[in-house]
């Protein structure tokens, strides 16, 4: 956001591009899984065609870390993090 094409409202979930202001569940190395909103959609309308629903099904996105994130977006902006805020998972 806002260069891609979604129906939800911006939104800040740990990394504040704009800002340069980072705040990290932990020590940012635990996988985060990321689904593009219009993939899930139409995975959902694939399983409303089905005559029968299976008893499980297995939708999975990019498995990214925090600190994955903020070094693609610091290599992107060519800027350092003004602030990393290491949030305690307890």
């Amino acid at each position: 956001m806002p260069h891609v094409k979604t129906n939800m409202f911006p939104y800040v979930f740990g990394i504040d591009i704009a800002t340069g202001v980072a705040a990290l569940p932990g020590d940012g190395n635990d996988a985060i899984c990321m689904t593009y909103t219009y993939d899930l959609a139409n995975y959902m309308v694939k399983l409303l065609e089905l005559d029968e629903w299976p008893e499980l099904s297995v939708f999975v996105g990019d498995e990214v870390t925090y600190n994955e994130i903020l070094a693609i977006a610091e290599e992107i902006w060519g800027k350092i993090w003004a602030e990393i805020i290491q949030m305690s998972m307890s």
